[in-house]
């Protein structure tokens, strides 16, 4: 690959990463919004019960969206071949793909440990992405100054 593509791929992950954080802190607002102030009736699925709920929807939406751009991300860094963000959004996407499986099982039983999983999963996708925007302006900035 030629130096402008590799630099437009770094943008881009930098870029995605930086979003996927963003988006992961407001997915953290909608849940917990979800948990203080929205009560899924016990006799009822919380996916019978999520078309009642505005915030509930944003919330599944959110998750799925933000799957798909952590899918877009770990491919953009395969191609950039940058094994920090390689590392970074593989996690990130672990961590997600936690929250949504956990979050699908909280839909049918409302369990605690479904809830705490669901959020541990968001911890870990935002430490991966964190990391990956800290550890690659560092080395951005290693690599500038080894060339002034």
């Amino acid at each position: 690959m030629t130096n402008g593509v590799i630099k437009t791929y770094t943008k881009f992950t930098d870029t995605l990463g930086i979003t996927m954080v963003l988006l992961l802190v407001f997915q953290y607002v909608l849940g917990m919004f979800t948990a203080l102030y929205i009560e899924i009736p016990e006799e009822t699925s919380g996916w019978q019960f999520m078309g009642s709920s505005m915030v509930l929807i944003s919330h599944v939406t959110l998750g799925i969206l933000l799957a798909g751009v952590s899918i877009w991300l770990l491919a953009a860094s395969i191609m950039k071949r940058s094994g920090t963000w390689i590392v970074s959004s593989a996690l990130g996407l672990a961590g997600i793909l936690l929250s949504l499986m956990t979050g699908s099982a909280f839909m049918n039983d409302q369990s605690d440990n479904n809830s705490f999983l669901m959020a541990l999963g968001l911890a870990i996708s935002l430490l991966a992405y964190s990391a990956g925007i800290y550890l690659s302006s560092t080395s951005r900035n290693t690599t500038d100054s080894a060339r002034k």
